[in-house]
């Protein structure tokens, strides 16, 4: 019995076409960044200190980078780059590269941590916020309102230990709570 293996992806035929397809996602994030911007390849060519031929030759037909030109190319837009070896459990190649746009969507998603210590720090404050609430009260000209003595902390109002308000004036405010224990506080 013969075992038929997986269709491996066309980045697979040669490291060329593998090399082809992540500079492919590079001019796509120039090219996106450009638009953005709004910059024209003219005054693009112009910080880059090339010809306008030059860079539509390099944003239709790509060919072989160097890690140095990416670098220049990104830099000359304000970008940064970064190379990012993965494992996604392909090892046969069978779905080629993942899209480099996959990679800065998570990163931006992930608010954008500088380091891994910027990383923990935005997950803690996620899951501080997912726990949160943020409450609006609002009051009706003269007539009374229960409010906790705790709201009345939180928003600095001084209600000297009663539960009952009354105010001469509509009153809308929006009270952010900012971490777990002043959450469990109100409740």
């Amino acid at each position: 019995m013969k075992i038929k293996s997986k269709k491996k992806h066309w980045t697979e035929r040669s490291i060329r076409d593998y090399l082809f397809r992540i500079v492919a996602d590079f001019i796509t994030q120039l090219e996106t960044k450009m638009e953005s911007l709004p910059i024209s390849q003219d005054e693009y060519a112009k910080k880059l200190g090339v010809t306008k031929g030059r860079v539509s030759q390099l944003l239709n037909h790509p060919g072989n980078f160097k890690l140095e030109n990416i670098i220049k190319y990104a830099r000359a837009l304000g970008m940064k780059v970064s190379v990012i070896a993965y494992d996604d459990n392909d090892p046969q190649n069978t779905r080629g590269p993942i899209n480099s746009e996959i990679f800065k969507m998570c990163w931006e998603q992930s608010g954008k941590p500088r380091d891994f210590w910027a990383f923990e720090d935005i997950n803690k404050q996620a899951e501080v916020a997912a726990n949160l609430t943020i409450n609006v009260i609002h009051v009706n000209v003269g007539v009374p309102f229960y409010l906790p003595i705790s709201i009345g902390q939180i928003t600095g109002w001084n209600f000297e230990n009663v539960s009952t308000y009354y105010v001469e004036k509509t009153v809308s405010t929006q009270i952010e709570i900012k971490d777990q224990d002043q959450l469990e506080w109100i409740q």
